[in-house]
Formats: structure tokens, C-alpha cells, sequence
């Protein structure tokens, strides 16, 4: 009797050690789906890291596009108002034989002009006896520097004020060059140009007619 219970007890125990997982195998199953994990996240993370980096790039491209297409309207637009500033402040008027506003350059790119000044010291810029406009005998001239891009006021080779930068090119027609325009009338175009992050160039043109005192 006694010997059946112990065999029966035997029985069981190896019945137990038989249905028992082997602890080595569990860790190799775990182990290897833990590698089948770290791999899926490695992949999602890389597409994911891609993903940004591309947005990223594109609207780094889009504002340094917006920013240099800002810059040249920017400076057009500014160059365009200072000549009109400075133009308004002059006339047509005669010096040694020559009418002034002069349109110059082979494609109309220079303009020299004089400007009204109190000269009597009444405070207008006209004689107060005989009612005539009084003028500065400084010749100045509005001109493109090709080398910096820069347009600005000149008195001789000296700038007198800086009207604008990355301009391209800039154009000026009186009635004399364009006889479409009024006599007091000068046409002016200019072209800011400026090249974006990526390399192509951006450009913008103000034009339009500013009008003379006389």
C-alpha cells in the first residue's frame, strides 16, 4: 500500500516537472520579441525623424522665400517713394545753358536735377521781390552703384542718401524721352532683386510718375 502511494506520488511529481515551461526557452521567446520591438520602434522613429526633418525644410524654404520676397518689395517700394521725396522738391530750371530735371545713361538710368532753396533768407524758396523761384546751384544726381546695388542721392562722387539696396536697375523718362508724359511729369521704374536660400532670385518692380513743383 504503502509502496503505491509513493509510486503514485512519483507519478505526479514527473507528470508536474513535464508541464512546467523550461525557463531558458521563456527567455529566448522574450528576448526575441523585445528585438522584434526595438526594431519597429527603431523603423517608426526613422520615419518619423524623416518626416519632420522634410516639414522642417519646407517651411524653413517657404519663410526664407517669404522674407527675401518681403526684402525686395520692401526696398523697391522704399527707393521709389525717396526718389519721389526728393524729385517733388525740384523743377524744371536752367543752369549754364541746361534744363534741368536731365534724364542721362545710354537706357535712362541717371537723373540730375537741382533743388528750390531760400536763398534770400525769407523763408520760401521763391524772391520775394520779383516773385521768382530761387535755386541751388548744386547740380545732384540720383544713380545706380552696380557693384553694391545700392541707389542713391549724389552730390558729385559723394552719397548724399542712400535711397535703396539690392536694386537691379532703375529708369526715368521725362516728356522729353516719353512724350505720352506731362510736362511736369517724370515716369520712374525701379527693380529690387535678391537672391533666396535656395539660390533662385526674387524680384519686384515699383513704377509710377511722380510730378515736379513746376
Amino acid at each position: 500500500m504503502e509502496q503505491s502511494i509513493h509510486g503514485a506520488i512519483a507519478s505526479k511529481s514527473i507528470a508536474a516537472d513535464s508541464n512546467t515551461p523550461d525557463p531558458t526557452k521563456l527567455h529566448d521567446r522574450r528576448s526575441g520579441n523585445t528585438l522584434i520591438e526595438v526594431i519597429l520602434a527603431v523603423a517608426i522613429t526613422a520615419l518619423l525623424v524623416s518626416v519632420v526633418l522634410s516639414i522642417g525644410t519646407e517651411v524653413l524654404a517657404f519663410s526664407s522665400n517669404a522674407g527675401t520676397d518681403f526684402d525686395v518689395q520692401y526696398e523697391a517700394d522704399r527707393a521709389f517713394d525717396r526718389i519721389g521725396e526728393v524729385l517733388r522738391k525740384s523743377g524744371w530750371s536752367e543752369l549754364d545753358d541746361t534744363t534741368y530735371p536731365l534724364v542721362m545713361g545710354a537706357d535712362d538710368t541717371e537723373i540730375r536735377f537741382r533743388l528750390l532753396t531760400d536763398l534770400d533768407g525769407n523763408g520760401y524758396a521763391f524772391d520775394e521781390e520779383t516773385g521768382d523761384l530761387e535755386w541751388d546751384d548744386t547740380i545732384y544726381r540720383i544713380a545706380l552703384d552696380e557693384d553694391t546695388e545700392t541707389l542713391a542721392v549724389y552730390d558729385g562722387q559723394t552719397v548724399v542718401w542712400v535711397l535703396g539696396r539690392y536694386i537691379e536697375s532703375v529708369q526715368f523718362s521725362s516728356f522729353r524721352e516719353n512724350n505720352t508724359l506731362h510736362l511736369q511729369e517724370l515716369r520712374v521704374t525701379v527693380t529690387a532683386t535678391k537672391t533666396a536660400r535656395e539660390g533662385h532670385e526674387l524680384s519686384f518692380t515699383s513704377t509710377g510718375s511722380i510730378h515736379l513743383r513746376n
